[in-house]
Parts: structure tokens; C-alpha cells; sequence
């Protein structure tokens, strides 16, 4: 922050340095020397005019000083959260049955305590990311036989909030820290937003069209916010939203790109990618749902800010908010269960990368004989918010 200070000089005091000779020493009759020493033409000369000068403004509204807390949490929703998955035997017997259960963090969206899941799980880390899953290998007489059904559980305590990031406030974009592991990962392209099996997804952006547009806007944004701003609307207007429950809709970012339309993955795959293109961290956020809502959304780091959250699926169906910067506290957001798309399972005999982990699931062996019926279900239960 610039201040102007201006100085009123009331003493012009001179004396010489070599000899520390003051000029008013020699007169006893004024021990002072403030006779000889200072007149009111001096004083007055030595006060600048500032008229018609432009003097510099300090904005109050932005932040002065960084790291700067930009961010707001309000309207708290406490539940008891139960995450469970049923698996029917529905054919032979089963040599082994592994299951993953994602689970949620606490973060700017959510407090979480609590958590309990069933004997014999495994908490890991998904490697290169701040979330954990729960890993169970069931085998012998606790697996179900044939027409039997049993049922699997992760349980927490959750706050949900309401957040909203002050935009406005942002002032200075400091450069980003290139040699972060947080820029490193959410800048790349380690993501395709699809199994890593479809060989035809591995490309994000085969025809350059996301480089094109991102050019393009960069070269009219004012800063890193006014591209993020821009980028967010130029999905809204690309991207028409269409669900197809049977079946297929798209599966990577070049879908969305040649399709123009999709679900809400859609629309946070195509935002995630304009960011990530020019050198900016951005990542998913997936949830299951409190209803079965299933959704996904995304957010984006600014160094000094931290993460702003961005739901331009929401903004499209709902025109009357902006949801750059704002998400509701409602059943569709949340829990917030991983925060990346290509995800490394570690199974206990076998590594793959699984193109987001939204909720628990199971794998059942022998691979190709073992038929399972499984489902999974997510219980809330209100609380009383501290």
C-alpha cells in the first residue's frame, strides 16, 4: 500500500560534520540557537504544494497484503454420513472380493470427523493427490456364497458449507511457484477425464481447439482472473447440457470439444482444461450425492488466495447466480469425495489408474467367471451444527 507521508520541516538545522561545529553555540544569551536557526519564510518553503497533484489510491476494497483470506463459510449443514455398498453373489462362488471406498477430506467445504468403516479395511493415499481411499481384500468364509448378499460401510460426521470467495478482493496475482509439486500436478495433463484403457481418449485436445481458444482469451484478459472468468463463460455458452441415462454420453474432454454437449463432467472437463492451458492449477471435485445426485465440479488455485471453487454446470442451469467463486451447500455437492480424475488404485496383487473414484465400488475374482449384483448407497442423517 502506497502512503504519501509529507514532511513538515520545523528545524533547519545545519552544523558541520568534520567538527560538530553547531552555529548557535557561541551565544549564551540563546543556548537553543533556535533564533538564528529557524524563520517562518524556511518553514513554510519547505512544505510541497499538492495542488492539482494526482494523488495514489489504495483500493479498500482489495487485499493488501498476501496470503489473503478471500474466502467466506456460512449456513454449516451437520449430517451423520453412511456410505455403504451391497454385493449379491449372482453366480459361482467367489475366490476373492476387493472393494474401494473413496474417502472424504476435510477441506474449505467440509469438516469431517469421526469416521469408522469395517474391519478389515486399509487406509492408502492416492499418490500425488491430498485424498485416501479404504481398500478391503475379503476372502474366505467372509465372502457371500451363491444368493447371498452382504453389505460394506464407511461412516463420518460432516459439515457442509455454503462458500463463497470474494473476487473482488483479489489485487495482486503473484507468479506461481513452478517448482511445487501443487503446480506441477494441476497444470499438467495427467488427466483424460476417461479409463485409461480407451486408448482413443489419451490425447485431451487433439486438434488444438482448447490452445486456439485459450490463446485467444489470454490475449484479451487483463490478468489470471479475467482469463478464469473468461474461460468459465466460454464453457457456458459451448458446452449444451444432456444427460443420457442408457447411455452414452461423453467420456473425455475431445468429446465434449466435437460434441458441444454433456452432463455436468462436461462442463468441468472443458473449464479444467482452458485453466490447466495456460499454466494455471485447476482439478475436479467429485461427490456422490446426498440423493444419488452424483456431480462434479471444479476450483482453481491462485497463489496468495488459495482454492475458489467454479460450478459451470450449475451456472448454466441456474443463469441468475454466478457459481465462479460460489458453491451451495445443497445435496448435490456434497460430500466431496476425491479431487483429481486419473486416480492410482493399488490393489494387493495389481496397479491401474481409474479415471475418477465418485463412489465405493467393488471388483470381484475369478475376473471372468465371478457375476456380482452390487449397489451402493449413501445414508444422511441430520445433526445439530457446533
Amino acid at each position: 500500500m502506497s502512503v504519501l507521508r509529507v514532511s513538515l520541516v520545523t528545524l533547519s538545522l545545519s552544523f558541520l560534520i568534520l567538527g560538530c561545529t553547531w552555529p548557535w553555540e557561541d551565544d549564551p544569551s540563546d543556548p537553543g540557537g533556535l533564533a538564528d536557526a529557524l524563520t517562518v519564510e524556511d518553514d513554510i518553503a519547505t512544505v510541497p504544494d499538492l495542488a492539482g497533484q494526482d494523488l495514489p489510491t489504495v483500493d479498500p476494497n482489495k487485499c493488501t497484503e498476501l496470503p489473503c483470506d478471500i474466502i467466506q463459510r456460512t449456513n454449516p449443514k451437520a449430517y451423520r454420513i453412511d456410505m455403504h455398498v451391497h454385493v449379491t453373489n449372482a453366480g459361482e462362488p467367489l475366490n476373492r472380493l476387493d472393494l474401494i471406498f473413496p474417502v472424504p477430506a476435510t477441506s474449505t467445504y467440509q469438516d469431517i470427523s469421526n469416521a469408522s468403516f469395517s474391519d478389515g479395511g486399509q487406509l492408502l493415499d492416492f499418490p500425488n493427490t491430498e485424498d485416501q481411499y479404504v481398500r478391503y481384500m475379503v476372502k474366505g468364509d467372509d465372502l457371500p456364497a451363491p444368493g447371498e448378499s452382504k453389505t460394506w460401510t464407511y461412516s463420518f460426521d460432516a459439515t457442509f458449507w455454503e462458500v463463497t470467495a470474494n473476487l473482488d478482493r483479489v489485487g495482486e496475482l503473484p507468479d506461481y511457484d513452478v517448482e511445487s509439486d501443487l503446480y506441477k500436478w494441476y497444470t499438467g495433463t495427467s488427466w483424460a477425464y476417461c479409463s485409461s484403457l480407451d486408448k482413443e481418449c489419451a490425447v485431451i485436445d487433439p486438434q488444438g481447439v482448447i490452445e486456439d481458444y485459450s490463446v485467444d482469451m489470454m490475449a484479451e484478459a487483463t490478468d489470471r482472473l479475467d482469463y478464469i472468468r473468461m474461460a468459465y463463460d466460454f464453457t457456458l455458452d459451448y458446452v449444451t447440457y444432456e444427460w443420457n441415462p442408457d447411455g452414452p454420453n461423453p467420456s473425455c474432454t475431445a468429446d465434449v470439444l466435437n460434441g458441444k454437449k454433456g452432463y455436468c463432467a462436461s462442463f468441468q472437463q472443458l473449464f479444467v482444461a482452458l485453466v490447466r492451458s495456460r499454466s494455471i492449477p485447476a482439478r475436479p471435485l467429485l461427490s456422490p450425492g446426498l440423493e444419488g445426485t452424483a456431480h462434479v465440479w471444479s476450483e482453481f488455485y491462485l497463489e496468495g488466495y488459495g482454492w475458489i471453487p467454479a460450478d459451470p454446470a450449475f451456472g448454466d442451469g441456474d443463469p441468475n447466480t454466478d457459481y465462479l467463486g460460489y458453491v451451495p451447500n445443497d445435496a448435490a455437492h456434497f460430500p466431496v469425495v476425491s479431487r483429481e480424475m486419473d486416480l492410482e488404485i493399488d490393489f494387493f496383487d495389481w496397479n491401474f489408474t481409474q479415471a475418477g473414484v465418485q463412489t465405493p465400488f467393488p471388483v470381484a475374482y475369478p475376473v471372468t467367471t465371478a457375476i456380482i449384483d452390487w449397489s451402493h448407497e449413501v445414508v444422511a442423517t441430520p445433526t445439530q451444527a457446533d
